[in-house]
C-alpha cells in the first residue's frame, strides 16, 4: 500500500512512468536519490543492485532466444556496473554480471562494447585471484572471441595463447578445458590463413576431448565438425566428408535424427558436397537441415536463416535464381527481425542476396545490396576489417559489370589492400581480391596487369589449397583465356 501510494505521488509529478510490471524513474530523481546516498549505505545499496541485476541476467544471455529479456536489463546492468566499480566492488556477481553482458553485446554485434565489458570484468577477476587462475583464463577466453569478431586475429591469438597457458599450468595438458582453448586458438589459426596450424590445434583439441569423454560422445562431434572445416579449407575435401558423417553419426547415435546438432552436422557434411560438385546432395542436406530447425525452433530462427541461405546459395549453383532470390529473402528477412537491420548476420544474407541479383542482370539492385553489406559491416567492424575487404572486392566486380571500370578499380585495390594488412601478402582472401583485380584490369585493357594478378592469385591459392580446388582451377582458367587474348592481339 505504501509503495502504491509512493508511485502514485510520484507520477503525478511526471517523475516515474509505470507500466505492467516495471517501473521508470525520472533522471532527475534518480540523481537526487543517489546524491542523497553516502558511506554504507550506498555500498549497501550498489551490492543489492548488482545482486539482483545479476540473479536475473540470463545464463545463455548469447543466445537469441534471451535477447528480449536482456535488451530490458542491460542498461541497468551496465549503470549498476558502473556504479560498483566506483566503489571499489570486486564480488562474484558483479564479474558475472560483466561477463554475461559481453556475451549479450556481442551477440548483437556491439563488440567494442561487449570488449569493454570483458576488459573491466578482466581486470577484477585478475585482482581477485592473480592472473594464472582458470576464472581468469574462461574471460581471457572470451576476449579472445570479442577481438577476433572485431578483426583483431593478433589481439585475439595472443588472448587464446594466455588462456591455454594458465589452464595447461593449473589443470595440466590433457584437461577438457585446455581442449576448448586450443580448440579456439586454432579457430584464429584459420582466419588467419595458418592452415596448418589450425589443423593441429583442432587435432589435439579432438585428442583430449576423445581421452576426457569417449570417441562417441557428442561433444566430441563438435570438434570432429571443426576439423572437418580445416579439412575443407585445406581442399582435402574427402577427409572433411569423412568428418561430418562422422560427427552426423555421433549426434544421430546421442540425440535422434532431429535434433539441432543434427541439423550442424547435415549443414556442413552439404557444404563439402557442394564443394566436391554435389550440388543435388548438397541440396538435399541443406532442405534436411531447414527441416530439423524449423521444426526444434520454428520458422523464424537465425538457424533457419542459416540453412535458407545456404540453400539459396545452392539454388543458384543449380541455375534455380529465383530459387535462391526466394530463399535468401527469406534469410535475410528472418535476420533483420531476430537481431535488427545492422548486424553482421545481415550483412551476409544481403551480400548473397546482391549475387543472385547480379545473376539474374539486376546490376544495380546488386550494387545497392553490396553497398548495404558494406556499410553494415564498417560499422560493425569498422574500415579495416577483413570482412569489408570481401564486401568492397565484391563491389568492385558489380561495378565492372556496369561499365564503371576506373571505381571499379579503385574498389578492388582498396579490397586487396585490406585483405593485405590484415592477412599479409599470402592468404586465400588475399588472393580471391587479387584476381577480382585482375578481372578488373583485364576489363580496362592492362593485360600484363591482369596476368601479374592471375599469377599471383594462383600462386598464393596454390600454396594454401592445392593445384585442385576449385578457386585454384578458376583463376588458372581466367589465365588461360587471358593467354589466348594476348596471343590473338
Amino acid at each position: 500500500m505504501r509503495f502504491d501510494k509512493a508511485v502514485q505521488n510520484l507520477k503525478r509529478y511526471s517523475l516515474i512512468d509505470r507500466e505492467g510490471n516495471h517501473a521508470s524513474l525520472h533522471r532527475l530523481l534518480q540523481a537526487v536519490a543517489r546524491d542523497r546516498l553516502s558511506g554504507q549505505n550506498k555500498t549497501d545499496l550498489v551490492e543489492a543492485a548488482v545482486e539482483l541485476l545479476n540473479d536475473a541476467f540470463p545464463d545463455d544471455s548469447h543466445d537469441v532466444t534471451t535477447w528480449s529479456e536482456c535488451s530490458r536489463l542491460i542498461a541497468h546492468a551496465l549503470a549498476a556496473a558502473g556504479h560498483a566499480e566506483a566503489i571499489g566492488l570486486a564480488s562474484n556477481a558483479l564479474r558475472r554480471l560483466l561477463n554475461q553482458a559481453g556475451l549479450y553485446l556481442g551477440g548483437r554485434a556491439d563488440f567494442s562494447q561487449a570488449k569493454d565489458c570483458y576488459e573491466r570484468a578482466l581486470a577484477i577477476y585478475e585482482a581477485v585471484y592473480s592472473p594464472d587462475h582458470p576464472e581468469v583464463a574462461t574471460i581471457v577466453n572470451n576476449l579472445g572471441t570479442v577481438l577476433q569478431d572485431l578483426g583483431d586475429l593478433k589481439g585475439a591469438k595472443e588472448s587464446f595463447e594466455r588462456a591455454i597457458a594458465i589452464d595447461e599450468k593449473a589443470l595440466g595438458p590433457d584437461h577438457a578445458r585446455v581442449g576448448t582453448d586450443v580448440n579456439n586458438l586454432g579457430s584464429v589459426l584459420q582466419n588467419l590463413g595458418d592452415l596448418k596450424g589450425a589443423k593441429e590445434c583442432y587435432e589435439r583439441a579432438l585428442a583430449v576431448h576423445e581421452a576426457c569423454y569417449g570417441p562417441d560422445h557428442p561433444t566430441v562431434a563438435a570438434y570432429v565438425n571443426n576439423l572437418g572445416m580445416v579439412l575443407q579449407d585445406l581442399a582435402d575435401l574427402n577427409g572433411a566428408k569423412e568428418r561430418f558423417e562422422r560427427a552426423l553419426k555421433i549426434d544421430e547415435a546421442s540425440y535422434g535424427p532431429d535434433h539441432p546438432d543434427v541439423a550442424r552436422d547435415v549443414n556442413n557434411l552439404g557444404s563439402v558436397l557442394r564443394d566436391l560438385g554435389d550440388l543435388n546432395g548438397a541440396k538435399e542436406r541443406y532442405e534436411r537441415a531447414l527441416a530439423i530447425d524449423e521444426k526444434a525452433f520454428g520458422p523464424d530462427h537465425p538457424e533457419v536463416a542459416t540453412h535458407l541461405n545456404n540453400l539459396g546459395i545452392v539454388l543458384q549453383a543449380l541455375g534455380d535464381l529465383n530459387g535462391a532470390k526466394k530463399s535468401i529473402e527469406r534469410a535475410l528477412a528472418i535476420d533483420e527481425k531476430a537481431f535488427g537491420s545492422d548486424h553482421p548476420n545481415v550483412a551476409i544474407r544481403v551480400s548473397n542476396l546482391g549475387i543472385v541479383l547480379q545473376a539474374l542482370g539486376n546490376l544495380n539492385g546488386a550494387k545497392k545490396c553490396i553497398e548495404r553489406a558494406l556499410a553494415i559491416d564498417e560499422k560493425a567492424f569498422g574500415p579495416g576489417h577483413p570482412n569489408v575487404a570481401i564486401r568492397v572486392s565484391n563491389l568492385g566486380i558489380v561495378l565492372q559489370a556496369l561499365g564503371n571500370l576506373n571505381s571499379a578499380k579503385k574498389s578492388c585495390e582498396r579490397g586487396r589492400s585490406i585483405a593485405e594488412d590484415s592477412y599479409g601478402l599470402d592468404h586465400p582472401t588475399v588472393a580471391t581480391c587479387v584476381n577480382n583485380l585482375g578481372l578488373v584490369l583485364k576489363a580496362l585493357g592492362d593485360l600484363n596487369g591482369a596476368k601479374e594478378c592471375y599469377e599471383r592469385a594462383i600462386a598464393i591459392f596454390r600454396k594454401f589449397l592445392g593445384d585442385d580446388h576449385p578457386k585454384t582451377r578458376l583463376v588458372r582458367e581466367n589465365l588461360e583465356l587471358l593467354k589466348g587474348q594476348m596471343k590473338g592481339g
